[in-house]
Protein backbone atom coordinates (compact mmCIF):
# COMPACT_ATOMS: atom_id res chain seq x y z
CA UNK A 1 0.00 0.00 0.00
CA UNK A 2 1.30 3.43 -0.91
CA UNK A 3 2.30 5.71 1.94
CA UNK A 4 -0.17 8.27 0.64
CA UNK A 5 -3.04 5.85 0.00
CA UNK A 6 -6.09 6.53 2.19
CA UNK A 7 -7.04 3.77 4.68
CA UNK A 8 -10.85 3.58 4.91
CA UNK A 9 -11.21 7.31 4.23
CA UNK A 10 -13.95 8.95 6.29
CA UNK A 11 -15.16 12.49 5.84
CA UNK A 12 -14.86 14.65 8.94
CA UNK A 13 -16.96 17.70 9.78
CA UNK A 14 -14.14 20.02 8.73
CA UNK A 15 -13.59 22.42 5.87
CA UNK A 16 -13.04 21.15 2.32
CA UNK A 17 -14.25 17.63 3.35
CA UNK A 18 -10.82 16.58 4.53
CA UNK A 19 -10.65 12.78 4.89
CA UNK A 20 -8.61 10.68 7.26
CA UNK A 21 -5.61 9.24 5.42
CA UNK A 22 -2.22 7.81 6.23
CA UNK A 23 0.72 10.01 5.29
CA UNK A 24 3.46 7.48 5.95
CA UNK A 25 3.87 4.07 7.55
CA UNK A 26 7.01 2.10 8.18
CA UNK A 27 6.43 -1.61 8.83
CA UNK A 28 8.11 -2.86 11.99
CA UNK A 29 11.03 -5.05 10.85
CA UNK A 30 13.50 -6.34 13.44
CA UNK A 31 16.63 -8.29 12.64
CA UNK A 32 19.14 -9.46 15.25
CA UNK A 33 21.84 -12.14 15.51
CA UNK A 34 19.34 -14.88 16.22
CA UNK A 35 21.33 -17.73 14.60
CA UNK A 36 24.51 -16.75 16.41
CA UNK A 37 22.82 -16.52 19.80
CA UNK A 38 20.93 -19.79 19.26
CA UNK A 39 24.04 -21.76 18.26
CA UNK A 40 26.10 -20.38 21.11
CA UNK A 41 23.33 -20.96 23.66
CA UNK A 42 22.83 -24.57 22.54
CA UNK A 43 26.55 -25.21 23.00
CA UNK A 44 26.49 -23.77 26.50
CA UNK A 45 23.24 -25.38 27.65
CA UNK A 46 24.08 -28.88 26.45
CA UNK A 47 26.59 -29.35 29.25
CA UNK A 48 23.89 -28.68 31.83
CA UNK A 49 21.42 -31.27 30.49
CA UNK A 50 21.15 -34.33 32.70
CA UNK A 51 22.97 -32.58 35.55
CA UNK A 52 22.38 -34.45 38.84
CA UNK A 53 21.83 -32.37 41.94
CA UNK A 54 24.02 -33.82 44.72
CA UNK A 55 24.96 -32.55 48.14
CA UNK A 56 28.60 -32.05 47.18
CA UNK A 57 27.67 -30.11 44.04
CA UNK A 58 24.78 -28.16 45.59
CA UNK A 59 26.63 -24.84 45.58
CA UNK A 60 27.65 -25.20 41.93
CA UNK A 61 24.13 -26.15 40.89
CA UNK A 62 22.62 -23.10 42.57
CA UNK A 63 25.22 -20.90 40.87
CA UNK A 64 24.39 -22.47 37.52
CA UNK A 65 20.66 -21.85 38.01
CA UNK A 66 21.34 -18.21 38.84
CA UNK A 67 23.45 -17.74 35.71
CA UNK A 68 20.80 -19.36 33.49
CA UNK A 69 18.04 -17.19 34.94
CA UNK A 70 20.21 -14.11 34.43
CA UNK A 71 20.55 -14.96 30.75
CA UNK A 72 16.83 -15.59 30.47
CA UNK A 73 16.05 -12.19 32.01
CA UNK A 74 18.51 -10.45 29.67
CA UNK A 75 16.61 -11.89 26.70
CA UNK A 76 13.28 -10.73 28.14
CA UNK A 77 14.58 -7.21 28.78
CA UNK A 78 15.97 -7.07 25.25
CA UNK A 79 12.59 -8.11 23.79
CA UNK A 80 10.63 -5.55 25.82
CA UNK A 81 12.98 -2.67 25.04
CA UNK A 82 13.02 -3.49 21.33
CA UNK A 83 9.23 -3.71 21.17
CA UNK A 84 8.90 -0.37 22.93
CA UNK A 85 11.15 1.28 20.38
CA UNK A 86 9.18 -0.25 17.51
CA UNK A 87 5.79 0.82 18.88
CA UNK A 88 6.77 4.34 19.86
CA UNK A 89 5.30 5.78 16.70
CA UNK A 90 2.12 3.70 17.20
CA UNK A 91 1.74 5.06 20.72
CA UNK A 92 2.17 8.61 19.43
CA UNK A 93 -0.44 7.91 16.76
CA UNK A 94 -2.93 6.67 19.35
CA UNK A 95 -2.34 9.75 21.52
CA UNK A 96 -3.02 12.03 18.56
CA UNK A 97 -6.30 10.17 17.87
CA UNK A 98 -7.30 10.62 21.50
CA UNK A 99 -6.79 14.38 21.22
CA UNK A 100 -9.08 14.54 18.18
CA UNK A 101 -11.62 12.29 19.92
CA UNK A 102 -11.73 14.63 22.90
CA UNK A 103 -12.53 17.53 20.59
CA UNK A 104 -15.53 15.58 19.27
CA UNK A 105 -16.62 14.67 22.79
CA UNK A 106 -16.60 18.26 24.05
CA UNK A 107 -19.23 19.16 21.47
CA UNK A 108 -21.19 15.86 21.43
CA UNK A 109 -21.73 15.66 25.21
CA UNK A 110 -23.77 18.88 25.64
CA UNK A 111 -25.84 18.04 22.57
CA UNK A 112 -26.48 14.51 23.88
CA UNK A 113 -27.58 15.88 27.25
CA UNK A 114 -30.05 18.24 25.60
CA UNK A 115 -31.37 15.49 23.33
CA UNK A 116 -31.87 13.09 26.26
CA UNK A 117 -33.76 15.75 28.22
CA UNK A 118 -35.88 16.54 25.19
CA UNK A 119 -36.79 12.85 24.86
CA UNK A 120 -37.68 12.64 28.56
CA UNK A 121 -39.90 15.72 28.25
CA UNK A 122 -41.61 14.26 25.17
CA UNK A 123 -42.35 10.96 26.93
CA UNK A 124 -43.64 12.71 30.04
CA UNK A 125 -46.00 14.86 27.96
CA UNK A 126 -47.30 11.75 26.21
CA UNK A 127 -47.66 9.90 29.50
CA UNK A 128 -49.83 12.69 30.89
CA UNK A 129 -51.96 12.64 27.74
CA UNK A 130 -52.42 8.85 27.78
CA UNK A 131 -53.17 8.86 31.51
CA UNK A 132 -55.89 11.43 30.87
CA UNK A 133 -57.43 9.04 28.34
CA UNK A 134 -57.28 6.21 30.87
CA UNK A 135 -58.89 8.29 33.62
CA UNK A 136 -61.74 9.26 31.30
CA UNK A 137 -62.38 5.66 30.25
CA UNK A 138 -62.40 4.49 33.87
CA UNK A 139 -65.01 7.13 34.75
CA UNK A 140 -67.12 6.54 31.64
CA UNK A 141 -67.25 2.77 32.19
CA UNK A 142 -67.54 2.91 35.98
CA UNK A 143 -64.52 0.67 36.47
CA UNK A 144 -63.31 0.04 40.02
CA UNK A 145 -60.55 -1.83 41.81
CA UNK A 146 -58.62 -4.38 39.79
CA UNK A 147 -60.81 -3.76 36.74
CA UNK A 148 -59.59 -0.16 36.55
CA UNK A 149 -56.00 -1.30 37.02
CA UNK A 150 -56.20 -3.24 33.77
CA UNK A 151 -55.84 0.03 31.89
CA UNK A 152 -52.10 0.71 32.00
CA UNK A 153 -49.58 2.66 29.92
CA UNK A 154 -47.56 0.23 27.84
CA UNK A 155 -43.95 1.04 26.91
CA UNK A 156 -44.86 0.95 23.23
CA UNK A 157 -47.22 3.90 23.76
CA UNK A 158 -44.16 6.17 24.06
CA UNK A 159 -43.04 5.39 20.52
CA UNK A 160 -43.32 8.35 18.17
CA UNK A 161 -45.19 6.24 15.64
CA UNK A 162 -47.93 5.35 18.16
CA UNK A 163 -50.56 8.07 17.87
CA UNK A 164 -52.98 9.05 20.62
CA UNK A 165 -55.87 8.04 18.37
CA UNK A 166 -54.53 4.50 18.07
CA UNK A 167 -53.78 4.29 21.78
CA UNK A 168 -57.27 5.51 22.70
CA UNK A 169 -58.88 2.88 20.44
CA UNK A 170 -56.89 0.09 22.10
CA UNK A 171 -57.65 1.32 25.62
CA UNK A 172 -61.37 1.76 24.81
CA UNK A 173 -61.63 -1.87 23.71
CA UNK A 174 -59.81 -2.98 26.84
CA UNK A 175 -62.11 -0.84 29.04
CA UNK A 176 -65.24 -2.39 27.49
CA UNK A 177 -63.91 -5.89 28.13
CA UNK A 178 -63.09 -4.98 31.74
CA UNK A 179 -66.58 -3.51 32.19
CA UNK A 180 -68.26 -6.69 30.96
CA UNK A 181 -66.18 -8.77 33.33
CA UNK A 182 -66.87 -6.42 36.24
CA UNK A 183 -70.64 -6.56 35.64
CA UNK A 184 -70.59 -10.35 35.44
CA UNK A 185 -68.53 -10.69 38.62
CA UNK A 186 -70.86 -8.32 40.49
CA UNK A 187 -73.87 -10.34 39.35
CA UNK A 188 -72.18 -13.54 40.45
CA UNK A 189 -71.42 -12.05 43.87
CA UNK A 190 -75.01 -10.85 44.30
CA UNK A 191 -76.30 -14.31 43.34
CA UNK A 192 -74.02 -16.05 45.85
CA UNK A 193 -75.04 -13.66 48.65
CA UNK A 194 -78.71 -14.29 47.92
CA UNK A 195 -78.11 -18.03 47.75
CA UNK A 196 -76.43 -18.04 51.17
CA UNK A 197 -79.26 -15.99 52.70
CA UNK A 198 -81.85 -18.34 51.18
CA UNK A 199 -80.03 -21.45 52.44
CA UNK A 200 -79.86 -20.06 55.98
CA UNK A 201 -83.64 -19.42 55.94
CA UNK A 202 -84.65 -22.58 54.09
CA UNK A 203 -82.75 -24.92 56.40
CA UNK A 204 -83.30 -22.76 59.52
CA UNK A 205 -79.61 -22.91 60.42
CA UNK A 206 -78.50 -21.84 63.85
CA UNK A 207 -74.89 -21.74 62.72
CA UNK A 208 -75.56 -19.65 59.64
CA UNK A 209 -73.44 -19.75 56.49
CA UNK A 210 -71.33 -16.66 55.78
CA UNK A 211 -71.19 -15.30 52.21
CA UNK A 212 -67.55 -14.16 52.26
CA UNK A 213 -66.14 -17.66 52.35
CA UNK A 214 -68.08 -18.53 49.19
CA UNK A 215 -67.35 -15.25 47.42
CA UNK A 216 -63.63 -16.00 47.67
CA UNK A 217 -64.18 -19.31 45.88
CA UNK A 218 -65.39 -17.47 42.76
CA UNK A 219 -61.76 -16.65 41.98
CA UNK A 220 -61.13 -20.24 40.88
CA UNK A 221 -64.53 -21.98 40.79
CA UNK A 222 -67.61 -21.52 38.64
CA UNK A 223 -70.86 -20.07 40.00
CA UNK A 224 -72.56 -23.43 39.55
CA UNK A 225 -69.89 -25.17 41.64
CA UNK A 226 -70.15 -22.62 44.45
CA UNK A 227 -73.95 -22.80 44.31
CA UNK A 228 -73.87 -26.58 44.71
CA UNK A 229 -71.37 -26.27 47.57
CA UNK A 230 -73.63 -23.85 49.48
CA UNK A 231 -76.54 -26.30 49.26
CA UNK A 232 -74.32 -29.19 50.29
CA UNK A 233 -72.92 -27.30 53.28
CA UNK A 234 -76.39 -26.16 54.37
CA UNK A 235 -77.74 -29.74 54.29
CA UNK A 236 -74.72 -31.01 56.21
CA UNK A 237 -75.03 -28.36 58.93
CA UNK A 238 -78.81 -28.87 59.13
CA UNK A 239 -78.40 -32.61 59.62
CA UNK A 240 -75.76 -32.04 62.27
CA UNK A 241 -77.97 -29.57 64.14
CA UNK A 242 -80.92 -31.99 63.90
CA UNK A 243 -78.92 -34.72 65.55
CA UNK A 244 -77.75 -32.34 68.26
CA UNK A 245 -81.37 -31.25 68.89
CA UNK A 246 -82.50 -34.86 69.16
CA UNK A 247 -79.75 -35.62 71.63
CA UNK A 248 -80.61 -32.53 73.69
CA UNK A 249 -84.28 -33.50 73.70
CA UNK A 250 -83.54 -36.99 74.98
CA UNK A 251 -81.22 -35.56 77.60
CA UNK A 252 -83.97 -33.17 78.71
CA UNK A 253 -86.49 -36.01 79.02
CA UNK A 254 -84.13 -38.01 81.19
CA UNK A 255 -83.36 -34.96 83.29
CA UNK A 256 -87.06 -34.22 83.81
CA UNK A 257 -87.76 -37.83 84.78
CA UNK A 258 -84.94 -37.69 87.29
CA UNK A 259 -86.31 -34.47 88.83
CA UNK A 260 -89.82 -35.91 89.09
CA UNK A 261 -88.48 -39.10 90.69
CA UNK A 262 -86.46 -37.02 93.13
CA UNK A 263 -89.51 -34.93 94.04
CA UNK A 264 -91.63 -38.07 94.48
CA UNK A 265 -89.24 -39.25 97.15
CA UNK A 266 -89.58 -35.97 99.05
CA UNK A 267 -91.01 -36.12 102.62
CA UNK A 268 -94.83 -36.44 102.66
CA UNK A 269 -95.00 -37.70 99.03
CA UNK A 270 -97.03 -40.92 98.64
CA UNK A 271 -98.53 -41.19 95.12
CA UNK A 272 -96.21 -41.69 92.15
CA UNK A 273 -97.67 -38.66 90.41
CA UNK A 274 -98.49 -36.57 93.46
CA UNK A 275 -97.65 -36.98 97.10
CA UNK A 276 -99.52 -39.78 98.81
CA UNK A 277 -102.21 -38.17 100.94
CA UNK A 278 -101.34 -34.70 99.66
CA UNK A 279 -103.72 -32.43 97.77
CA UNK A 280 -102.79 -32.38 94.08
CA UNK A 281 -101.65 -29.06 92.53
CA UNK A 282 -102.21 -28.46 88.83
CA UNK A 283 -100.25 -26.06 86.61
CA UNK A 284 -99.47 -25.73 82.90
CA UNK A 285 -95.71 -25.24 82.85
CA UNK A 286 -94.72 -24.86 79.20
CA UNK A 287 -95.48 -22.12 76.69
CA UNK A 288 -98.47 -23.26 74.65
CA UNK A 289 -98.87 -22.75 70.92
CA UNK A 290 -100.81 -25.88 69.91
CA UNK A 291 -103.05 -28.33 71.69
CA UNK A 292 -101.40 -31.35 70.15
CA UNK A 293 -99.43 -33.74 72.38
CA UNK A 294 -95.68 -33.15 72.47
CA UNK A 295 -94.04 -35.03 69.67
CA UNK A 296 -90.62 -34.78 68.02
CA UNK A 297 -91.33 -34.31 64.35
CA UNK A 298 -89.36 -36.12 61.66
CA UNK A 299 -86.82 -33.98 59.85
CA UNK A 300 -85.90 -33.66 56.25
CA UNK A 301 -82.51 -32.03 56.59
CA UNK A 302 -83.86 -29.22 58.86
CA UNK A 303 -84.39 -28.43 62.53
CA UNK A 304 -87.99 -27.67 63.60
CA UNK A 305 -88.78 -25.72 66.78
CA UNK A 306 -91.41 -27.76 68.69
CA UNK A 307 -94.18 -25.94 70.56
CA UNK A 308 -96.50 -28.05 72.72
CA UNK A 309 -98.83 -27.97 75.75
CA UNK A 310 -98.24 -30.10 78.82
CA UNK A 311 -100.59 -30.43 81.79
CA UNK A 312 -98.48 -31.39 84.76
CA UNK A 313 -99.86 -32.50 88.12
CA UNK A 314 -97.67 -32.71 91.16
CA UNK A 315 -96.85 -31.30 94.53
CA UNK A 316 -95.56 -27.81 94.95
CA UNK A 317 -92.02 -29.18 95.41
CA UNK A 318 -92.25 -31.18 92.20
CA UNK A 319 -93.55 -28.24 90.17
CA UNK A 320 -90.84 -25.96 91.57
CA UNK A 321 -88.23 -28.52 90.50
CA UNK A 322 -89.74 -28.62 87.02
CA UNK A 323 -89.71 -24.83 86.77
CA UNK A 324 -86.03 -24.80 87.75
CA UNK A 325 -85.25 -27.25 84.97
CA UNK A 326 -87.16 -25.19 82.38
CA UNK A 327 -85.28 -22.05 83.42
CA UNK A 328 -81.96 -23.92 83.26
CA UNK A 329 -82.76 -24.99 79.68
CA UNK A 330 -83.82 -21.40 78.79
CA UNK A 331 -87.31 -22.58 77.78
CA UNK A 332 -90.18 -20.10 77.94
CA UNK A 333 -93.18 -21.17 80.02
CA UNK A 334 -96.36 -19.71 81.52
CA UNK A 335 -97.94 -20.65 84.83
CA UNK A 336 -101.68 -20.80 84.32
CA UNK A 337 -103.59 -21.33 87.62
CA UNK A 338 -106.51 -23.81 87.63
CA UNK A 339 -109.72 -22.29 86.53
Amino acid sequence: MSTTEALNPQALPVKDNVALRIIQTTPAIVKFNYEEIEANLDAVLVKYQGLVFTESAAADCKKTIAELRKGQKALSDFRIATKKDLTASVTAFENQCKVITEKFEKVIQPLTTQNDQFELDRKEAKRVEVQSVIDSLITENGLTGNYALRLIILEEYYNKGKTIKTIKAELSALAKTAKLQQDKDEQDCAFIKAKVELANAQYQLTNTLLPDQYLRLLAYRSVAEVDALITSDAIEISERERKVAEADFKTAEKYAEALIAKAADAPGCVNPVGCRGAKPYTSSAVNVESEAPATFQSYTAQVVIIKAVYEVKGTEAQLEALEEYLDAQKLSWIDRPNG
